[in-house]
């Protein structure tokens, strides 16, 4: 097999691509990407711990950033300095766990109507924060069965005011997810099985084996 795939996306205003640099190269990239956050930033809501947050959102995202994630983007649609991550990649298509058993609820996706049908997983648990007020956060992974691997996008856990405010975005941008083949032929999607697995930690980070666009 030779070249890869290749994601085409197109993202809502807010949306910044979270880039795969080396150490040295980060901090140029954070203060570059701090200064564009603070400038559509409310000036009556902008503070040093505001600004300490969002450096730490940022540099996060740069070191959490997983060598197998073709596309990553933080959705700063919302004046928060937490910003969900929205990642993209392909996984082995053997290899998706069972969502419902996992505690996730499971529907139908057909909104991505570039790529095709698919299913949308959501998981939503309350929690305790560091100021020890609780909040209800929410994971949501959307899955889309191409044939010979699985594309996913992810959605961080995050806080679910924050995620109702990235919605409309993340519509958006699922609407024009395009995907190509390692050979150039447009990846079309079909609703995914969904069978039993018992790993799930194995199938989020699984790429698809050499020669499998083959099998």
């Amino acid at each position: 097999m030779t070249g890869s795939w290749t994601f085409e996306i197109t993202t809502a205003r807010g949306w910044l691509e979270v880039p795969s640099l080396p150490e040295p190269a980060r901090p140029e990239w954070v203060e570059h990407r701090l200064g564009q956050i603070r400038d559509g930033w409310d000036p009556d809501r902008w503070d040093a711990a505001t600004e300490a947050l969002a450096r730490g959102a940022l540099e996060g995202a740069l070191a959490e950033r997983s060598p197998d994630d073709q596309l990553v983007f933080q959705a700063w649609t919302v004046q928060s300095p937490i910003a969900p991550t929205v990642s993209l990649r392909t996984a082995r298509p053997d290899a998706m766990p069972d969502w419902s058993a996992l505690g996730y609820r499971v529907l139908p996706y057909d909104a991505a109507v570039e790529l095709g049908p698919g299913i949308e997983c959501t998981l939503s648990r309350e929690l305790e924060l560091p100021d020890g007020e609780r909040a209800t956060f929410a994971h949501a992974v959307h899955v889309f069965d191409v044939r010979d691997a699985l594309v996913v996008v992810e959605v961080d856990p995050a806080p679910v005011a924050i995620l109702a405010g990235i919605g409309p975005g993340l519509a958006s941008a699922l609407g024009s997810l395009a995907v190509t083949r390692p050979d150039g032929s447009r990846a079309t999607a079909t609703m995914p099985r969904i069978p039993a697995y018992e790993d799930d930690a194995y199938w989020r980070r699984e790429q698809p084996e050499e020669g499998a666009q083959d099998a």
